[in-house]
């Protein structure tokens, strides 16, 4: 992180997680079911899609505390209740989101695999009901799974017929499915010729929140935003494959954006193309041996906007924030400036490559390019849950065939892999009305802040721990045995 707020952090003894403000100090004791019970906690979390109210599960091995609390922190409804063991598979399931309906919470819980199940939390009647909510079907393999504007998604890939399936479930807890065909282009090749394989390793982004650099370095994306949602592929030089589909009424706009006016004759095989969407514009990176370009077209028409070429020339006075190389190994962070645009291309080369558009507190576009490449996660270390692993060499190797989750109050901020990498990277500030480039002061990542404050944190003593968004403020839940307390702080973020 450019600012090394990490180092800071760490020449202050007296830091820790207490530091931040408190926001919610919740008298509550997990119980342990044993003498030698190690503590089995858990925190589920899910934010009010019509208030800004939220309701937290607090759960060890045999009791369950349901918690509502308003935007100001302050506890609305609270109740307690046996586990129901019959629902809960003994640890099995697993919490990937909900929806809510005035002061009614559904959460729903999966098994792993293809079976779906709801835990209905009404706090108006202090009541509890669990019943089953979906099964995939037996072709049917999962893609992505999350909350958006107060409906649950499970995305299906069904090969046999060529589609989506999208499972969808209201504020009321009741499900609907929606198909779609998604064509895999001709080109795509042998080991991505079905609907599943074309979008193995697809990452969310979701238009709520600021993501992380680690996710836009994947050639497969769906973007979810403004009641849409895009489905953007990069393989290699081929044109990006774009795949719009309207979440009200299901119809599905398929484009294809050509770089043939970007690429020289002999750069053909030897680039690499991978793309972000932000709000209405289509923002690619392509990279190749000699060069870098910033292609901008209209997701709309298909036009192209802008071609910016950035070379060695003019590299130093387009960029607002010079290329530098951030190695991160948990509390271990280390930062080096790239030397030149030559070191720059080579190491982009090397790395896996990607390309972030993000809006500072003006309005103005922050495009973040570069490289990230996971590290090994040492054994033993805690984690959140945001995806599978990712390890390096992802352009050639890819990330486990395994379908992309983003629970509610577990950020991708706060998994372990996201504290173990090396990234090269710079960054660009940009006019959304011109779509022109400016020189100006470039804001921290929220995700650098978010972890660095994590680091911080005590992990043997934090226990089911939260991290989650409301609005663009950043907060971390967990509790605290000593003070037999769940605590929520809010995480600084702005400078």
């Amino acid at each position: 992180m450019r600012s090394m707020l990490l180092a800071l952090f760490l020449c202050v003894g007296t830091f820790s997680v207490f530091a931040q403000k408190t926001v919610l100090k919740y008298p509550f004791e997990f119980r342990k079911v044993y003498f030698l019970d190690p503590g089995t906690y858990d925190a589920n979390f899910l934010n009010n899609g019509q208030s800004d109210r939220f309701a937290l599960v607090l759960k060890d091995q045999k009791h369950c505390s349901y918690v509502l609390v308003d935007g100001d922190f302050k506890v609305v409804n609270k109740f307690d209740q046996d586990l129901d063991l019959k629902f809960f598979s003994a640890g099995a399931d697993r919490y990937e989101g909900g929806t809510s309906d005035g002061n009614v919470y559904n959460f729903a819980f999966s098994n792993g695999e293809k079976t779906y199940k709801l835990e209905q939390v009404d706090f108006d009647k202090n009541s509890i009901t669990h019943k089953p909510l979906f099964e995939l079907m037996k072709s049917e393999k999962q893609v992505a799974a999350f909350s958006e504007q107060n409906v649950f998604y499970v995305i299906g890939a069904n090969d046999d017929a060529g589609q989506l399936q999208f499972h969808m479930m209201d504020g009321k807890g009741k499900v609907v499915v929606k198909r779609v065909a998604l064509k895999v282009p001709a080109d795509a090749g042998k080991k991505r010729d079905q609907v599943s394989e074309y979008l193995k390793n697809s990452r969310l982004i979701q238009g709520s929140m600021e993501p992380d650099f680690s996710l836009v370095t994947t050639d497969s994306k769906i973007f979810s935003q403004a009641g849409k949602l895009y489905i953007v592929v990069n393989v290699k030089d081929h044109p990006t494959h774009v795949t719009t589909i309207d979440l009200v009424d299901f119809k599905v706009q398929e484009k294809f954006y050509d770089y043939k006016s970007v690429l020289a004759g002999d750069d053909k095989g030897g680039v690499y193309v991978n793309s972000y969407v932000k709000d209405n514009t289509l923002f690619s990176l392509v990279l190749n041996k000699k060069n870098i370009h910033i292609v901008q077209f209209n997701l709309e028409s298909g036009q192209l906007i802008d071609n910016l070429e950035i070379n060695s020339e003019n590299y130093q006075s387009l960029m607002s924030q010079l290329p530098a190389t951030e190695t991160r190994k948990g509390k271990k962070e280390s930062e080096k400036e790239v030397s030149s645009f030559n070191s720059l291309l080579k190491t982009m080369n090397k790395g896996t490559e990607g390309l972030m558009v993000t809006a500072d507190k003006d309005g103005q576009y922050v495009l973040t390019v570069g490289t990230y490449d996971f590290l090994k996660v040492p054994v033993g270390s805690g984690s959140g849950h945001y995806g599978p692993y990712a390890g390096p060499g992802a352009r050639d190797a890819g990330s486990p065939q395994t379908p992309f989750y983003y629970t509610p109050g577990k950020t991708i901020y706060s998994s372990n892999n996201a504290k173990y990498y090396t990234a090269t990277t710079f960054s660009l500030l940009m006019d959304p009305a011109s779509g022109k480039v400016k020189r100006g002061k470039v804001p921290p990542p929220v995700s650098d802040k978010v972890k660095d404050y994590l680091e911080t944190v005590d992990q043997q003593n934090a226990k089911a721990q939260i991290q989650f968004n409301i609005g663009d403020k950043q907060y971390f839940g967990y509790y605290n045995k000593e003070a037999k307390a769940y605590i929520i702080a809010q995480i600084k973020v702005s400078m």
